[in-house]
C-alpha cells in the first residue's frame, strides 16, 4: 500500500481513539478549561504516536527493499 493510504489508515484509527478518550475524559472533569487543555494534549499524543509507527513502519519497508537489493547483486557475481 502507498505511504498516503498507510497515513490516512493511521489517522482514521487514532482519531477513533480519540473520540472514545475525548469522551472518557470529559465525562470525568466538570470544567470547561481542563477539558480543552486535555483535548490538546490528546491531539498531541496522537500525532506524536501516528509519526512515531509511520517512521517505524516506513524504516522497516526501507530495511526491506536494501536486503532485497543486496541479495540480487550478490546473485549477480
Amino acid at each position: 500500500p502507498s505511504r498516503s493510504y498507510q497515513l490516512k489508515k493511521e489517522l482514521r484509527e487514532m482519531v477513533f481513539l480519540l473520540g472514545i478518550a475525548f469522551i472518557g475524559v470529559v465525562t470525568v472533569l466538570q470544567s470547561l478549561v481542563w477539558q480543552a487543555a486535555s483535548l490538546g494534549v490528546l491531539i498531541l499524543l496522537v500525532a506524536f504516536a501516528v509519526t512515531v509507527r509511520m517512521r517505524s513502519r516506513l524504516s522497516q519497508r526501507a530495511r526491506l527493499f536494501r536486503h532485497r537489493g543486496r541479495r540480487r547483486a550478490a546473485r549477480r557475481e
